[in-house]
Protein backbone atom coordinates (compact mmCIF):
# COMPACT_ATOMS: atom_id res chain seq x y z
CA UNK A 1 0.00 0.00 0.00
CA UNK A 2 1.75 3.11 -0.81
CA UNK A 3 0.43 6.96 -0.43
CA UNK A 4 1.93 9.50 -2.14
CA UNK A 5 5.20 7.05 -3.55
CA UNK A 6 5.54 5.97 0.14
CA UNK A 7 4.60 2.52 1.79
CA UNK A 8 2.66 2.63 4.42
CA UNK A 9 1.41 -0.65 4.84
CA UNK A 10 1.29 -4.38 3.10
CA UNK A 11 -1.51 -7.11 1.82
CA UNK A 12 -0.50 -10.37 2.33
CA UNK A 13 -2.41 -13.21 1.18
CA UNK A 14 -1.30 -16.71 0.66
CA UNK A 15 -2.50 -20.61 -0.51
CA UNK A 16 -2.16 -24.00 -0.25
CA UNK A 17 -1.24 -24.53 -4.13
CA UNK A 18 2.38 -23.69 -5.24
CA UNK A 19 2.25 -20.75 -7.64
CA UNK A 20 2.37 -17.45 -8.64
CA UNK A 21 -1.33 -15.09 -8.58
CA UNK A 22 -2.77 -14.91 -11.94
CA UNK A 23 -2.70 -11.05 -13.40
CA UNK A 24 -6.37 -10.17 -12.89
CA UNK A 25 -5.75 -11.64 -8.99
CA UNK A 26 -3.11 -9.40 -8.14
CA UNK A 27 -4.75 -6.27 -9.93
CA UNK A 28 -7.75 -7.32 -7.46
CA UNK A 29 -5.49 -7.45 -4.54
CA UNK A 30 -3.66 -3.84 -5.79
CA UNK A 31 -7.37 -2.29 -6.04
CA UNK A 32 -8.01 -3.38 -2.13
CA UNK A 33 -4.82 -1.93 -1.64
CA UNK A 34 -5.86 1.65 -3.10
CA UNK A 35 -8.92 1.13 -1.12
CA UNK A 36 -7.18 0.57 2.06
CA UNK A 37 -4.76 3.44 1.55
CA UNK A 38 -8.24 5.34 0.67
CA UNK A 39 -9.51 4.28 4.06
CA UNK A 40 -6.35 5.39 5.94
CA UNK A 41 -6.16 8.53 4.37
CA UNK A 42 -10.02 9.20 5.06
CA UNK A 43 -9.70 8.50 8.63
CA UNK A 44 -6.48 10.68 8.92
CA UNK A 45 -8.13 13.67 7.46
CA UNK A 46 -11.16 12.65 9.83
CA UNK A 47 -9.27 12.82 12.98
CA UNK A 48 -7.33 16.02 11.82
CA UNK A 49 -10.80 17.82 11.23
CA UNK A 50 -12.17 16.63 14.24
CA UNK A 51 -8.90 17.89 16.01
CA UNK A 52 -9.07 21.23 14.35
CA UNK A 53 -12.53 21.60 15.32
CA UNK A 54 -12.27 20.71 18.96
CA UNK A 55 -9.03 23.47 18.97
CA UNK A 56 -11.45 26.15 17.46
CA UNK A 57 -14.54 25.12 19.71
CA UNK A 58 -12.36 25.42 22.65
CA UNK A 59 -10.84 28.49 21.48
CA UNK A 60 -14.50 30.03 21.12
CA UNK A 61 -15.52 28.45 24.44
CA UNK A 62 -12.54 30.80 26.03
CA UNK A 63 -13.59 33.65 23.71
CA UNK A 64 -17.02 33.53 24.80
CA UNK A 65 -16.24 33.24 28.64
CA UNK A 66 -13.67 36.45 27.79
CA UNK A 67 -16.96 38.55 26.51
CA UNK A 68 -18.82 37.40 29.24
CA UNK A 69 -16.30 38.23 32.18
CA UNK A 70 -14.48 41.49 30.60
CA UNK A 71 -13.47 42.98 34.14
CA UNK A 72 -12.39 39.58 35.89
CA UNK A 73 -9.61 37.12 34.57
CA UNK A 74 -9.69 34.23 36.80
CA UNK A 75 -13.46 32.88 34.78
CA UNK A 76 -11.11 33.18 31.66
CA UNK A 77 -8.34 31.59 33.47
CA UNK A 78 -10.69 28.59 33.92
CA UNK A 79 -11.67 27.75 30.97
CA UNK A 80 -8.08 28.23 29.09
CA UNK A 81 -6.68 25.08 32.36
CA UNK A 82 -9.75 23.66 31.41
CA UNK A 83 -9.75 23.09 27.72
CA UNK A 84 -5.93 23.19 27.48
CA UNK A 85 -5.99 20.17 29.78
CA UNK A 86 -8.80 18.21 28.07
CA UNK A 87 -6.96 18.78 24.35
CA UNK A 88 -3.38 17.73 25.28
CA UNK A 89 -4.99 14.85 27.52
CA UNK A 90 -3.50 16.45 30.54
CA UNK A 91 -3.21 15.27 33.92
CA UNK A 92 -3.38 18.07 35.36
CA UNK A 93 -2.90 22.07 34.53
CA UNK A 94 -2.16 25.16 36.24
CA UNK A 95 -2.46 29.10 35.35
CA UNK A 96 -0.09 31.29 37.35
CA UNK A 97 0.06 34.59 37.57
CA UNK A 98 3.41 36.97 37.67
CA UNK A 99 3.32 40.09 39.69
CA UNK A 100 7.07 41.22 40.22
CA UNK A 101 9.12 38.37 41.56
CA UNK A 102 5.94 36.55 42.95
CA UNK A 103 4.22 33.08 41.37
CA UNK A 104 0.80 33.29 41.92
CA UNK A 105 -1.88 30.36 41.33
CA UNK A 106 -4.39 31.70 39.15
CA UNK A 107 -6.31 28.60 37.98
CA UNK A 108 -5.71 24.93 37.67
CA UNK A 109 -7.84 21.60 37.07
CA UNK A 110 -8.76 19.71 39.86
CA UNK A 111 -6.85 15.99 40.56
CA UNK A 112 -7.56 14.79 44.13
CA UNK A 113 -8.39 16.95 47.11
CA UNK A 114 -4.72 16.13 48.91
CA UNK A 115 -3.42 17.20 45.88
CA UNK A 116 -5.29 19.99 45.14
CA UNK A 117 -5.05 21.64 48.61
CA UNK A 118 -1.32 21.09 48.30
CA UNK A 119 -1.30 22.92 45.04
CA UNK A 120 -3.00 25.84 46.64
CA UNK A 121 -0.83 25.75 49.51
CA UNK A 122 1.86 26.55 47.92
CA UNK A 123 1.32 29.92 46.27
CA UNK A 124 1.73 32.36 45.97
CA UNK A 125 5.90 32.25 46.23
CA UNK A 126 9.05 33.84 44.63
CA UNK A 127 9.41 33.18 41.07
CA UNK A 128 13.04 33.13 41.50
CA UNK A 129 12.59 29.77 43.21
CA UNK A 130 11.48 27.95 40.69
CA UNK A 131 12.66 25.57 38.70
CA UNK A 132 13.28 26.76 35.32
CA UNK A 133 12.49 30.58 36.82
CA UNK A 134 15.62 31.63 34.27
CA UNK A 135 13.69 30.25 31.14
CA UNK A 136 10.17 31.28 32.30
CA UNK A 137 11.71 34.57 32.91
CA UNK A 138 13.06 35.68 29.44
CA UNK A 139 10.16 33.90 28.46
CA UNK A 140 11.27 30.28 26.66
CA UNK A 141 9.23 27.20 26.74
CA UNK A 142 9.89 24.85 28.59
CA UNK A 143 8.89 21.31 27.14
CA UNK A 144 10.69 18.31 29.57
CA UNK A 145 9.43 14.64 28.39
CA UNK A 146 10.19 12.77 31.74
CA UNK A 147 9.63 14.91 34.39
CA UNK A 148 9.37 11.96 37.12
CA UNK A 149 13.56 12.31 36.73
CA UNK A 150 13.41 16.22 37.32
CA UNK A 151 14.69 16.54 41.02
CA UNK A 152 14.19 20.15 40.87
CA UNK A 153 9.67 19.57 40.18
CA UNK A 154 8.39 19.15 43.78
CA UNK A 155 5.22 16.70 44.21
CA UNK A 156 4.22 17.12 47.39
CA UNK A 157 1.86 14.64 47.47
CA UNK A 158 2.90 11.99 45.41
CA UNK A 159 0.93 12.84 42.07
CA UNK A 160 1.06 11.19 39.06
CA UNK A 161 2.40 14.49 37.69
CA UNK A 162 5.42 12.41 35.72
CA UNK A 163 5.57 11.78 31.92
CA UNK A 164 5.53 15.27 30.67
CA UNK A 165 5.92 19.10 31.37
CA UNK A 166 5.17 21.86 29.51
CA UNK A 167 5.79 25.76 30.44
CA UNK A 168 4.71 28.11 27.88
CA UNK A 169 5.19 32.04 29.37
CA UNK A 170 3.11 34.23 27.99
CA UNK A 171 4.19 38.31 28.24
CA UNK A 172 2.56 41.17 28.18
CA UNK A 173 4.04 43.83 25.89
CA UNK A 174 5.90 45.57 28.96
CA UNK A 175 5.82 42.43 30.69
CA UNK A 176 3.99 44.28 33.70
CA UNK A 177 2.51 41.01 33.93
CA UNK A 178 3.47 37.47 33.07
CA UNK A 179 1.55 34.54 32.57
CA UNK A 180 2.34 30.78 32.59
CA UNK A 181 0.55 27.74 31.81
CA UNK A 182 2.53 24.47 32.69
CA UNK A 183 0.45 20.63 32.29
CA UNK A 184 1.47 17.70 33.30
CA UNK A 185 0.61 14.43 31.22
CA UNK A 186 0.47 10.97 32.91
Amino acid sequence: MLRDGQPIGAITVTRREAGAFAANEVELLQTFADQAVIAIENVRLFNETKEALERQTATADILKVIARSPSEVHPVFEAIATNANRLVGGYSTSVFSFVDDTMHLSAFTPTSPAGDTALKASFPRPLSQQPWSKETGNGEIVNIAGIEAEAAVPNPVNTPNSGLLFRAPQFRAKQEQARELPYSRR
